[in-house]
């Protein structure tokens, strides 16, 4: 997204009360590190935080706990006009940042703050940096110019060069606990949607569970585990299948499959769950199984957004075989 399409909250997420505590005391002991790395998994909001702490940075009501919203720096940033904020993220979701961006990062840097405070540059997912363009950023990661902050949001800190991950402080943001997640949840189903469950259909993460509230994924959602049950009990073929797999959003599509098979595992090893889950009656002699076709489902995900354009209707094509055949052996 653009700059001018994030919305201005200059609060964090109820859930990041203690990060965003652990942010603000460090910055106001003047030990905030120049480089940061928000790390964790998508959906728990990462984003969010470093839109809030770029705000405060910028803010020039220092000693306020978040930014004041009413100064000359916070009135251009809620105009998406600050000149001294620079975002950068790929072309296109699954596309790399490639060198380009990196150098007008190190421009913008290496000029002075236009407002004669802080520069921050948020970059997201850092993980989506090239070779290049992660080697571009290392300078300026150990030793920034004048009064800068770069703060790197990333959803697998793994992929990171050791390199640039060497030169951040990481926060890691984890999966929120429900009991604080729920309360800010239930106001925005509206009776569409229990929040419980539909929190733990985004497998914890609460800005996907929000986001499932969007156009018709619930619907879309519903119609996937619908097909499933019927491949399950051999009511149509895996080509039919795949085939209407190929028409959905291959990432979202793959993911609901994995939060489908956790929670078939914890009913089939811990008898926890839904009543009627399709795939129950495999039985507990499937689950090494289910085990490794979710593992399968993982590798299918990487694949689909490496770069290396695998072919996506015999990759589902594959997938959805592989599952026909294990029902196959699992209801004989």
């Amino acid at each position: 997204m653009a700059l001018e399409d994030y919305p201005v909250d200059l609060s964090p997420l109820p859930w990041q009360a203690a990060e965003w505590e652990h942010l603000h005391s460090a910055l106001q002991a003047d030990r905030l590190h120049h480089a940061l790395l928000l790390a964790g998994g998508a959906g728990v909001g990462k984003s969010q935080l470093a839109m809030v702490l770029a705000h405060r940075l910028i803010c020039q009501t220092q000693a306020a706990f978040s930014a004041c919203g009413k100064c000359k720096s916070c009135l251009l940033l809620k105009a998406h006009t600050h000149p001294d904020l620079l975002l950068v993220e790929p072309e296109s979701p699954g596309k790399a940042i490639r060198i380009d961006p990196v150098r007008q990062v190190n421009h913008f840097l290496s000029q002075t703050a236009q407002q004669g405070g802080r520069k921050v540059v948020v970059i997201q997912p850092a993980e989506a940096m090239n070779t290049a363009s992660a080697n571009a950023l290392l300078k300026n990661l150990e030793e920034p110019a004048g009064n800068a902050h770069i703060i790197l949001v990333s959803h697998q800190p793994s992929a990171l060069l050791s390199t640039i991950k060497s030169r951040c402080r990481m926060l890691l943001l984890p999966e929120p606990a429900e009991d604080k997640v729920l309360p800010w949840l239930e106001p925005q189903c509206t009776g569409r949607a229990d929040a419980q469950a539909l929190l733990r259909l985004a497998g914890g993460a609460p800005l996907k569970a929000r986001d499932l509230l969007d156009d018709d994924r619930l619907e879309q959602h519903a119609a996937l585990m619908a097909l499933m049950r019927s491949l399950t009990a051999g009511e149509v073929t895996a080509l039919d299948v795949a085939g209407q797999w190929l028409g959905m959003d291959h990432q979202q599509m793959l993911q609901w499959l994995q939060y489908w098979l956790s929670a078939l595992l914890r009913k089939l090893q811990l008898g926890i769950g839904d009543a009627d889950i399709p795939g129950e009656r495999l039985g507990a002699a499937a689950v090494p199984h289910i085990h490794r076709y979710y593992d399968k489902l993982a590798r299918a995900r990487r694949a689909l957004t490496s770069g290396a354009n695998p072919n996506a209707q015999l990759l589902l094509e594959e997938l959805a075989l592989d599952w026909q055949a294990l029902c196959r052996a699992g209801l004989r």
